[in-house]
């Protein structure tokens, strides 16, 4: 009768909605799932500049024991929440608009507003989780801009931008790291977390300033 047929075109949409979703999805990740078919390099680093692989993953030695709240830095680089933030640049490129700040003690932030603010935390603590370099980065309930009296800005994510000098992007294709475990780990790690922003304008080399163990030279995925 007319129920059985109108439950069967139901279904054909729904299956054929899910066959869609399910073939966009495996487009949408083809970059990422030739990465991880990539054979190992010649020779270490080949096609690219040398690099340790201490650069991309410095292995946890307790994961347990990592403070996912207050990230790779403790709590010596959380935002004030009570503090006046300089505004001295803008940032309107890419899905989330931000500013570019200075906090009174002369650290820069990265400000990122919107609804990516808060996922973009959640990935970076995962990514340091499990090895991969992070720079500080917490997310601020409301804050102020220097010249107001109370706080009124939305909440935000702050990345901090003054422990390390930006040395340009490094790509997916084409890096030291090509075919080595660490580097799939790094593509796999963000599949999981369907970041749907995989491309190589968000990989930042960092040459760290500050005094932290590790290498001086980090490649990083940010966002």
């Amino acid at each position: 009768g007319h129920a059985a047929r109108a439950a069967a075109m139901t279904n054909w949409r729904q299956r054929a909605v899910s066959s869609a979703a399910a073939f966009g999805l495996i487009l949408s990740e083809a970059p990422a799932v030739l990465l991880l078919a990539q054979p190992p390099p010649a020779q270490p680093g080949a096609g690219s500049a040398v690099a340790s692989i201490a650069e991309l993953w410095w292995p946890p030695k307790d994961i347990a024991a990592r403070d996912l709240f207050l990230g790779p830095s403790g709590a010596s680089h959380v935002p004030a929440k009570d503090a006046a933030y300089e505004v001295i640049g803008y940032d309107r490129t890419g899905y989330s608009a931000g500013y570019e700040v200075r906090d009174e003690q002369g650290r820069g932030w990265d400000v990122k507003l919107g609804t990516e603010a808060q996922p973009e935390l959640v990935a970076s603590r995962v990514l340091w989780a499990i090895g991969y370099h992070q720079p500080s980065m917490h997310f601020v309930s409301g804050w102020r801009k220097k010249g107001e009296k109370t706080p009124s800005e939305p909440s935000a994510r702050f990345r901090l931008q003054s422990a390390h000098d930006s040395k340009g992007e490094w790509a997916w294709s084409n890096n030291p790291f090509a075919g080595t475990r660490e580097l799939r780990g790094l593509v796999v790690a963000n599949l999981v977390l369907n970041n749907w922003d995989l491309k190589d304008s968000n990989n930042r080399i960092y040459e760290i300033t500050e005094n932290t163990p590790g290498p001086r030279r980090w490649f990083v995925v940010q966002d």
